[in-house]
């Protein structure tokens, strides 16, 4: 038998049988138990969909929906905005580089930043060893007393800190502010 002509039948409402096809399927219907079911399991369910309460949406939904979509549509373009950007970036990076290697000056550009960072190091080494020199040669007391007001301050720093972030950790929030 073929069933998916009789399915096709029950469930496709928008059909029209003819009488033949009508009385096809009605004896059909008194052999098949199975297209029975279907048929009696289909009205139940448009009865029940028709009987189906329809839920309103809360007040304001489409709004809130609305600025939603805004809200996510703005933030793709914003990151296809930073994509772009990223990718020119990139591009040019490698183009720069491409022609630095191209005319040999990538090595130049690679001494020279080597000479530069050297340079720097070698410079905050001797101001550190001058720093030394004339610390050894200022009396005993100088130094200790610097050592002091130094840890002093560094403890006040610190105190003041512990303080304002406790106290933003434990600020109540006015009446007509909103906490972030």
């Amino acid at each position: 038998m073929k069933h998916k002509q009789y399915e096709q039948w029950i469930l496709n409402e928008e059909i029209e049988l003819t009488p033949d096809q009508r009385k096809e399927l009605a004896d059909h219907l008194a052999e098949c138990s199975a297209c029975q079911s279907l048929q009696i399991g289909w009205a139940a369910t448009k009865e029940l969909l028709q009987k189906a309460l329809l839920i309103q949406p809360a007040p304001g939904f489409a709004a809130r929906w609305e600025k939603t979509l805004e809200r996510k549509i703005r933030a793709e373009k914003i990151r296809r905005y930073r994509l772009s950007w990223l990718a020119v970036l990139l591009l040019a990076s490698m183009g720069i580089l491409a022609y630095l290697l191209i005319r040999g000056s990538f090595t130049l550009l690679l001494a020279n930043s080597f000479n530069v960072l050297s340079r720097g190091i070698f410079g905050i080494t001797e101001g550190l060893s001058n720093f030394g020199y004339w610390m050894r040669n200022l009396p005993l007391l100088v130094p200790i007393s610097m050592g002091f007001i130094l840890f002093g301050l560094m403890t006040a720093f610190f105190t003041v800190g512990l303080m304002v972030y406790a106290d933003f950790n434990n600020r109540r929030v006015l009446p007509d502010e909103i906490r972030a």
